[in-house]
């Protein structure tokens, strides 16, 4: 069984209008971890046939940018085969993507091409879309991810220090970031990290070319590194949605900032 699951609170809710109305594009079973959400929002939910799971509200507040790799573990722990997506609650589906899991890889990362061509080491990837499988070797991956961001570095992977040195040195106080703070930034470093490793052995810094999906061995791990532009495209417009749509490029959208400003454009869409 293919699963899908999502983090939200009450507060952000209203950013997954167009997740909810696009959910049954998606073949797989769909979950939302969340801390305090409404009724109307719990029967929102149900009637889109979206399992609510709460979360302590503490744990949301500290660590919820560690729990997307968290609650990806935990779902390994079922013993069902299948993938298992994590997705931000603002993204959006143009059409399924679980046809990527026929070429075999443990861990997949969306991959932005501009932030590599630019060298923001932090944004090499997107924390927003994570694709893995319920396999022993994704667990261990998962499991080391959470090791890393606990402990804030490891000898395998340098690059997630070389990427937390930049965030906390030279920077004004309230923009520093603490590679053991849970909220914020550790999933995306530690993919960003894969990302880095994987460009600086292709020799892609400077000319990023990942125009769809890309594979690599780090270690005895197989990861994917996938093109955001069509797997977890950034700030989408009414304009943009129609022609990735009608050209079959685009699999996922997200929202961020300037997307949600759009956010009255994009309701065309869906009538």
């Amino acid at each position: 069984m293919n699963k899908v699951i999502t983090l939200v609170d009450s507060k952000y809710f209203k950013y997954g209008e167009f997740f909810l109305l696009t959910r049954q594009r998606v073949n797989a079973k769909f979950i939302l971890y969340g801390p305090d959400l409404t009724a109307k929002q719990r029967k929102n939910l149900a009637s889109r046939d979206i399992e609510y799971r709460q979360v302590d509200q503490e744990l949301f507040n500290t660590h919820m940018q560690f729990l997307k790799f968290r609650f990806l573990r935990d779902e390994m722990d079922s013993g069902e085969e299948g993938a298992i997506s994590f997705l931000d609650f603002d993204t959006f589906f143009v059409r399924d993507w679980h046809q990527i899991f026929n070429t075999p890889f443990d861990l997949g990362v969306t991959v932005r091409n501009d932030m590599i061509r630019n060298g923001l080491y932090r944004a090499y990837a997107n924390g927003g879309v994570i694709f893995c499988r319920n396999t022993p070797k994704s667990a261990h991956l998962c499991d080391f991810a959470m090791k890393v961001m606990r402990e804030g570095g490891h000898p395998d992977l340098p690059e997630y220090d070389k990427i937390f040195t930049t965030l906390e040195q030279n920077r004004p106080a309230h923009k520093t970031h603490y590679r053991t703070t849970m909220r914020w930034w550790v999933d995306q470093v530690f993919l960003s990290s894969l990302v880095m490793r994987y460009v600086t052995i292709k020799g892609k810094e400077s000319k990023p070319r990942i125009s769809d999906s890309e594979f690599f061995d780090y270690g005895s791990y197989r990861i994917g590194m996938f093109n955001c532009a069509r797997y977890n495209k950034l700030d989408p417009t009414l304009r943009d949605v129609d022609r990735k749509a009608k050209n079959k490029k685009a699999y996922i959208l997200h929202l961020k900032d300037y997307g949600r400003s759009q956010m009255q454009s994009l309701r065309k869409l869906f009538g």
